[in-house]
């Protein structure tokens, strides 16, 4: 009788074994077929974008300040056009601050001693200048630039860093 129950208990868990082996086959099945889709670009989706400008001592803004617009891209060009802003903010600088009370006058020091003289040395050859050249143009999102390129050895013209400025407003991105 008992081996009855025991046999009964076995094929109970070996068929939740197996009905458990099948589902996990199936989910896996499922994972893989949904991680091989390819992913597409909504085409239905808005994209919010900013645009800043300088405040020349207009708009409240006597000493100057700076504009940020923000709108959705309607037309999806990248660009936030004027009839595409929802909304403007102007950001002002402050007037400058009168200066302070001149400190109190500090301890006058004593003299130091005077050092040795020295023995004539041999002049040495001038040094190159560490500019190596400018550029003005467009530049990557900016379509008014300047770019100042140095660098330590002018002779064979090695650009070490430089320098990117921009005069506009970017087309998009950032200027790196």
């Amino acid at each position: 009788m008992t081996s009855k129950v025991v046999d009964k208990k076995k094929r109970f868990v070996s068929a939740i074994m197996v009905t458990m082996v099948i589902f996990a086959f199936i989910l896996s099945t499922m994972a893989f077929y949904n991680s091989n889709q390819e992913f597409k670009q909504p085409t239905d989706g808005e994209t919010s974008l900013i645009r800043t400008g300088a405040l020349l001592g207009v708009h409240g803004c006597e000493e100057g300040g700076f504009r940020i617009q923000t709108g959705i891209d309607s037309n999806f060009d990248g660009i936030l056009a004027d009839e595409e802003v929802n909304q403007s903010r102007n950001v002002c600088h402050g007037q400058e601050g009168l200066s302070g009370p001149m400190g109190a006058r500090g301890h006058h020091g004593i003299n130091g001693t005077n050092g040795s003289i020295g023995a004539d040395g041999i002049n040495g050859t001038n040094g190159t200048s560490p500019f190596i050249q400018s550029l003005r143009g467009a530049y990557g999102p900016c379509p008014d630039a300047v770019v100042i390129e140095m660098g330590n050895d002018t002779d064979i013209g090695t650009v070490e860093s430089s320098m990117k400025l921009c005069f506009s407003e970017l087309y998009s991105g950032r200027l790196t």
